[in-house]
């Protein structure tokens, strides 16, 4: 459900901060002082927790006094796990883990990490698919439904030619489809470092969205939380609402067929032309800029597109067609995996996950 997670907590007073920053020097420097809290330029750091899930630890003056910290949720809990994500099923122990570190430290008026705020999450979906169809999944990624403002960003634009992985960087948020075998793989090496268990990743591809920007206001509005706290965040319809709408959005949710069976599908003519045009401009936002450039109204050009690929999404058709076999859309595989993670909601739909696996 979540990777990682970055949260805060701010001081009523100046007092209260400093004092609490004392404390936290105070402690490091006997358990770790080789990582001291240290002024990087605009703010007191540190990664002497690290190992324990606390990445990096910093204190900021300006013109509030807050406490950051950037938490891997899973480490916490597990001491060494790099791999996997946070579950529903282990929010509890996260909140205990981190009483428990923030008690040592001397600071037991932070320790309630449910009310503390949260400035970034990204929440995450591993998938297990054939190892050698990753890259076949990314490579037809590609080819879907992009905005140009994800695709021509500058982040974006240094991942373009990647083989196991699509980065799109938009304003706010950050979409991350990937090989995590690879990717760990890949990080050992540069880092000269050996994480545990790494050939359990053969096989898996993450699905990650990175809210960098939280708009506390809309998603009350939307009735996804009742206020910025991690308590909030840590849900399972939130981490639904975020995984499902970027999906949906660049990918869709057909299947791939080759453009004769998919034509062969297809309930008109205006369909088999949406997917030939699909075909000849290579991806889904080549074929859409083809289709609304000589319009006169290109809002409602662009929404009649919009129309005929959902149409083809529900007829259960990706308008990205394949050379041969077909491959299966990984929806209901993600979808599967964020409801598994919450057994309550299990009991209440009644699914019988068992028998569906």
């Amino acid at each position: 459900m979540v990777d990682t997670l970055t949260t805060y907590k701010e001081f009523k007073t100046f007092e209260d901060y400093r004092t609490a920053k004392e404390i936290f020097s105070d402690y490091i420097r006997v358990f770790n002082p080789k990582q001291p809290l240290h002024w990087n330029g605009n703010k007191y750091t540190s990664n002497a927790l690290a190992s324990f899930g606390m990445e990096e630890i910093s204190f900021t003056q300006k013109k509030t006094f807050k406490i950051f910290i950037k938490l891997r949720p899973k480490l916490m809990i597990e001491k060494g796990n790099y791999n996997n994500v946070l579950r529903m099923r282990d929010v509890p122990q996260l909140y205990k883990a981190f009483k428990t570190h923030i008690m040592n430290i001397g600071l037991p008026l932070l320790s309630d990490l449910a009310e503390w705020k949260v400035k970034r999450i990204d929440y995450a979906i591993d998938i297990i698919v054939n190892p050698h169809l990753i890259s076949r999944y990314i490579e037809l990624f590609k080819q879907g439904n992009i905005t140009e403002a994800l695709r021509n960003s500058d982040v974006s634009k240094r991942y373009e030619y990647a083989k196991n992985n699509l980065y799109l960087s938009g304003k706010n948020y950050r979409v991350n489809f990937y090989d995590r075998h690879t990717t760990v793989r890949l990080k050992e090496k540069n880092r000269e470092k050996t994480y545990l268990d790494t050939e359990s990743l053969n096989g898996v591809m993450r699905f990650e969205i990175q809210v960098r920007k939280i708009n506390a206001t809309k998603l009350r509005k939307s009735g996804l939380i009742t206020k910025n706290c991690v308590g909030d965040f840590l849900n399972i319809e939130l981490c639904k609402y975020y995984i499902s709408k970027y999906y949906i959005q660049i990918v869709g949710l057909g299947d791939y067929y080759t453009l004769t069976e998919a034509m062969a599908k297809c309930k008109s003519d205006t369909q088999r032309s949406m997917l030939c045009l699909v075909k000849e401009e290579g991806s889904i936002s080549e074929a859409k800029k083809i289709f609304i450039e000589n319009s006169s109204n290109k809002r409602k050009t662009e929404k009649r597109f919009s129309e005929r690929i959902k149409k083809l999404h529900a007829n259960g058709i990706n308008p990205v067609t394949i050379d041969f076999g077909v491959v299966e859309n990984l929806y209901s595989k993600i979808m599967y995996q964020i409801e598994g993670s919450n057994q309550i909601l299990i009991k209440r739909r009644k699914i019988n996950y068992e028998a569906a696996s």
